[in-house]
């Protein structure tokens, strides 16, 4: 059997994450985070960008972030 989290969850263990996550919900974070669906790795002093899906440079943060509300709620559950 398993609960449903909501986002007051993080708070007890992790306040500044929540306060971080709490305000990215609460603002338009569009512009403000710079991320991708990449990831950039350091092999030996050589960086490279790693697509994590196929197109994955090209899909920007609003888009990453915002399954974030529906999956943390904002209630009980």
């Amino acid at each position: 059997m398993s609960a449903r989290h909501v986002l007051q969850d993080i708070e007890a263990v992790d306040p500044e994450y929540y306060k971080n996550l709490k305000w990215m919900l609460e603002n338009n974070i569009t512009d403000v985070l710079d991320l991708t669906f990449t990831e950039e790795s350091d092999y030996f002093g050589k960086k490279e960008l790693v697509e994590l899906k196929p197109g994955g440079k090209d899909i920007r943060s609003a888009l990453l972030l915002s399954p974030l509300h529906p999956a943390l709620g904002e209630g009980g559950g």
